[in-house]
């Protein structure tokens, strides 16, 4: 007599027996999550002799979306939003970062584990018994999946860093790749620049659900366009996913919750903020035009055995001494020059020498990203985030044109009399108020893009269906002397009209967003 479960979808469990001849029977399902038992869920059998248990409601009670960053510099800054991180100082040296690159997950993934029992009586009027069944069933959870066209399933593949599926993601659904001609050889340029803070998220987890190993992420910057295989960078950062930087390699996928979904820097105004002096130092400079984002293997381990002059180095990158020739490899930031030596460049090199690149033993876990740098625009930018349906944060950078509107609905809240009626002598005064105004402000922002690719029909879909909008506001100290958050928004429009090239030409959105916090309320 047994029980036999099965996760027939992201939400749902399905339960069948093969117990027969009792009365009062009930599958019973505990849900476990943080080792504290949530809930008990019984159902009886149906006609076909199964019962299917749909989690969702109970696991989302126990999720949320991080709004904060869990591994700041303890009294460094005083904001809160996951989106500002990093504000290294200019120029910092090794170990004087104010902020992390990397943050862990705050509740917005959480392992739960499934308990079940068979609860019946042996005849019509007998003591009802509940009797374990020993399968437990544990997993992680992702406050995920609003659409019913998803039908509640999460394809882990898709997202697991280190996986055989051919298309590993960051979890978001912002576009990679273009089926239009563009000089960017088939890759989406996301645009970016002064005043878009934004993170990218993904799966952490070191063996069994997400199929992952130790990570890294590495950014590459360009003057130029990127070629094809990305190997025409100005220079590199290349962050081992460790504690160092902000991040955290788990041991084992059980009870490490906390450190299976992490977020790193991806908007320009974090990651031109970003210079590790014991990665090499390269930091943005104002001749890069473009970066990509790219996890890999915490470790360059594998050697890429093509001999190149050490004049090609580039600031960032991990290589072999093979040829040392005339070269100064310590003014590079070796600590010798002999043959064999493994370094990570910090200056950029002449003579004869030559070396061996190293680079992540998987080129790329999760298909890069590529960003653009707005090098200028006549209108006020605005980076606009929301909650998407995997639970995390995507972003948008609106650089196009934007109005900004008040209204104020005003009421007469009372009368008073006028004049001076407790008083010894009876007057009145010329500033004497007798009607009292109340006055309730709302702001709306309305924001354009620029010229965009099809594929981010999909993206704005996530906005629209989205509960969670936010500005992100300027990193600055207002007259209460504390940095700014971002704002919470209300998305005024209704419809979203998907757009093609074929029937749009050059496409363009425009969304309209109401603060949803009253600008004044007073009397």
């Amino acid at each position: 007599m047994a029980t036999t479960r099965t996760r027939s979808n992201y939400w749902i469990i399905t339960t069948t027996s093969d117990t027969a001849s009792t009365f009062n029977f009930r599958y019973v399902v505990e849900v476990v999550i943080d080792s504290a038992t949530v809930a008990t869920l019984k159902q009886p059998k149906n006609n076909a002799g199964a019962a299917h248990f749909n989690i969702e409601r109970i696991v989302k009670n126990y999720t949320e979306v991080s709004n904060k960053i869990a591994n700041t510099v303890t009294g460094a800054i005083s904001y809160n939003s996951i989106h500002l991180m990093p504000r290294n100082i200019p120029n910092p040296s090794t170990g004087s970062n104010v902020d992390f690159a990397i943050s862990k997950n705050t509740g917005t993934l959480k392992m739960v584990r499934l308990k079940f029992y068979e609860e019946f009586s042996t005849t019509s009027s007998g003591t009802i018994s509940k009797v374990a069944q020993n399968i437990d069933l544990l997993f992680p959870i992702i406050n995920y999946s609003n659409e019913w066209e998803d039908q509640m399933n999460f394809d882990a593949d898709l997202y697991a860093p280190n996986s055989d599926a051919s298309f590993q993601k960051f979890l978001s659904k912002i576009p990679y790749t273009t089926t239009q001609p563009n000089d960017t050889n088939g890759m989406i340029a996301h645009l970016t620049g002064a005043g878009d803070y934004r993170t990218i998220s993904w799966l952490n987890e070191s063996s069994t659900y997400f199929s992952t190993t130790a990570l890294a992420i590495n950014y590459k910057f360009y003057s130029q366009v990127p070629d094809a295989t990305l190997s025409n960078y100005t220079g590199q950062i290349y962050l081992p996913n460790d504690t160092t930087y902000g991040g955290n390699t788990p041991v084992s996928s059980t009870g490490l919750q906390t450190k299976m979904l992490l977020f790193a820097s991806a908007g320009y105004e974090n990651v031109a903020k970003l210079k590790y002096v014991d990665l090499g130092g390269y930091q943005m400079q104002t001749t890069d035009k473009y970066y990509t984002i790219e996890i890999g293997s915490q470790s360059r381990g594998t050697v890429i055995i093509d001999e190149k002059p050490s004049a090609q180095a580039k600031i960032g990158d991990e290589i072999v001494i093979n040829t040392v020739g005339t070269t100064n490899w310590v003014a590079m930031g070796a600590p010798d020059n002999n043959q064999n030596t493994v370094f990570i460049v910090s200056s950029t090199g002449s003579g004869s020498g030559k070396y061996y690149l190293k680079v992540s033993s998987s080129l790329t876990y999760i298909k890069p990203l590529l960003f653009e740098v707005s090098q200028c625009s006549k209108y006020a930018s605005q980076s606009i985030a929301w909650k998407n349906k995997f639970g995390t944060w995507d972003y948008h950078y609106f650089n196009n044109n934007s109005t900004e509107s008040m209204s104020m609905d005003r009421s007469i809240e009372y009368e008073i009399n006028a004049g001076s009626w407790s008083a010894a002598t009876f007057s009145i005064d010329s500033f004497e108020r007798g009607k009292v105004q109340s006055v309730n402000g709302t702001k709306q922002i309305t924001v354009n893009t620029g010229y965009l690719d099809e594929a981010y029909n999909d993206y704005f879909k996530g906005m629209m269906q989205s509960n969670d909008i936010q500005l992100i506001a300027p990193v600055e100290v207002g007259d209460d002397d504390v940095l700014q958050e971002p704002v919470p928004l209300i998305l005024i429009d209704n419809e979203l009209q998907y757009k093609t090239t074929i029937k749009d030409k050059l496409i363009q959105y425009s969304f309209t967003f109401e603060y949803a916090h009253k600008l004044k309320q007073m009397i």
